[in-house]
């Protein structure tokens, strides 16, 4: 929904399917984040129940609600059509890379551009890893693409977890964890640097402060 402030209506845009097939029918996804890129606000990710982060452009949608397909849809190729698990946080860089968090599963940043395109159950598969990149088919052409950086350590099996980019430049990947800690990781390689008590129990939420090294958990 897009919400105008200065109206007492809001306006439909889009409903997330579990289906990426424009034929059929598909349940609804019960959706866990959403994040809008600072370098272009006309685009904004939302994730959820499915194993695909899905990026909308609102530019491309009828006000009407009947357009439900998004731009581009991002996942890890080892997770493509698992329906075990789902997506508990977003955030896009000032490089508008996008940071993703699964449950029962770890944490990915894909580069910008670097998504599997707007269906990509039925027009991509992973064929194989070879270093670096993953073997992409798509219309009978093998494209290779970066494989997502991963970050692992911190543990999200309850509740939901958020992640976010800390540092003046997005330096760095925070996130909670089951065990009460906030944990920290270099961006740019994925090394794990700190781990820091955060409350008694389960640390979901991670806000850093915009101008300060001070960071808000709870």
């Amino acid at each position: 929904m897009q919400f105008d402030l200065r109206t007492n209506t809001a306006t439909k845009l889009f409903q997330c399917r579990n289906s990426l097939s424009k034929s059929g029918h598909s349940s609804n996804i019960h959706l866990n984040a959403i994040t809008i890129d600072p370098r272009n606000p006309n685009l904004l990710a939302v994730g959820g129940s499915n194993c695909y982060a899905r990026v909308y452009d609102i530019r491309k949608y009828k006000w009407d609600g009947s357009s439900d397909y998004p731009s581009d849809c991002y996942c890890p190729p080892h997770l493509i059509g698992n329906r075990f698990v789902g997506i508990t946080g977003l955030a896009f860089s000032h490089q508008s890379e996008l940071l993703i968090s699964y449950n029962n599963e770890k944490i990915y940043l894909f580069p910008k551009n670097g998504g599997l395109g707007p269906y990509p159950k039925s027009s991509v598969k992973i064929e194989a890893n070879k270093g670096s990149k993953s073997t992409i088919v798509s219309s009978g052409e093998d494209v290779d693409r970066p494989a997502p950086l991963m970050y692992a350590g911190h543990r999200n099996c309850e509740t939901v977890k958020g992640v976010t980019f800390i540092g003046p430049n997005h330096e760095y990947v925070a996130s909670g964890s089951d065990c009460g800690r906030l944990f920290i990781w270099r961006k740019k390689d994925g090394k794990f640097l700190r781990a820091m008590e955060g409350d008694e129990c389960v640390v979901n939420c991670i806000e850093p402060h915009p101008h300060t090294m001070t960071i808000a958990s709870s």
